[in-house]
């Protein structure tokens, strides 16, 4: 399979980042030509090409990618798995205890350490970004496809316009394990110090370990930060419990999935009996009435 299937229509592919603008000459090798940046056009197969990198799992998997055609225009399409477990933005509002909390951010450490590996950055970090599987797996989305990230993740360097980088991330895994711990979101914090330090007092009250990650997640200066694979480490040891709570929310999430599929073909089952059933009335009604 190839991502580069935008190329197959010669009058200015999708995706192509420059255009043909005027002819300057011909040799005897080629023709060359000048050519016109078109800035922006290529950011969608951009974010493919990086899905297509990323075999993780704690990241989205990705099967395709391709152009569609329509009434109203040509459609890129990206297919990756289907995630019916909701977001860390739900889990925010039911404030998990905190062995739940390491669990889920020691699975998103693993994923960002795997995509710091590649020199790949997520970029727009944040818990509308991280859902979960039929089975409670955290999972990365929308990875490559932001260039400023959202301003309440947003770390104190990019925020004064620096370049993006692993530290980036690592502040917002911060931002995310304190709104976890305190059930609320904290709001903007990169350049409101005091802010900042209220949030993680708070962290470390509810829990004086995981308080700790928030911290040094959030230390202003990039190089102190621990780098994820580090805040991996650390987090798989979060407080008694946090892998029996990784179990445990794995099995009830399985043990929902099943039913819904149960129930899901219960009602089909329920919908054939009574299909069935019509036909066999209707059968008889027409045998009632002589045909």
């Amino acid at each position: 399979m190839s991502l580069y299937a935008y190329d197959r229509k010669p009058d200015a592919p999708p995706g192509q980042k420059d255009k043909l603008a005027a002819r300057l000459g011909k040799g005897s090798f080629g023709v060359t030509y000048r050519m016109r940046k078109v800035a922006g056009i290529d950011a969608r197969l951009y974010a493919a090409r990086l899905l297509s990198m990323i075999e993780h799992e704690n990241t989205l998997r990705f099967y395709d990618a391709f152009w569609h055609d329509t009434d109203d225009g040509r459609l890129f399409v990206i297919v990756t798995e289907l995630l019916t477990g909701g977001s860390l933005a739900e889990k925010i509002a039911a404030a998990p205890p905190p062995p739940e909390v390491a669990a889920l951010m020691r699975q998103v450490a693993s994923g960002l350490a795997y995509m710091h590996t590649l020199n790949l950055q997520h970029r727009d970090l944040k818990p509308a970004n991280v859902m979960l599987d039929s089975t409670g797996r955290a999972k990365m989305i929308d990875f490559g496809l932001a260039c400023v990230g959202t301003d309440a993740y947003m770390s104190p360097e990019k925020a004064i316009g620096k370049r993006y980088g692993p530290a980036d991330d690592v502040w917002a895994v911060g931002c995310i394990l304190a709104e976890l711990l305190l059930g609320r979101t904290i709001g903007y914090v990169a350049l409101d110090a005091a802010k900042r330090q209220r949030a993680i007092a708070e962290g470390k009250s509810a829990s004086e370990q995981l308080g700790s990650w928030v911290e040094g997640c959030l230390q202003e200066i990039p190089g102190r930060r621990p780098a994820a694979a580090l805040l991996e480490q650390g987090l798989a040891s979060g407080g008694p419990g946090a892998h029996e709570a990784e179990e445990r929310s794995r099995r009830e999430a399985a043990a929902a999935a099943a039913a819904a599929d149960e129930a899901e073909e219960e009602r089909s089952r329920a919908a054939s009996r009574r299909a069935s059933a019509e036909k066999y009335f209707s059968v008889q009604t027409l045998r009632l009435l002589g045909y």
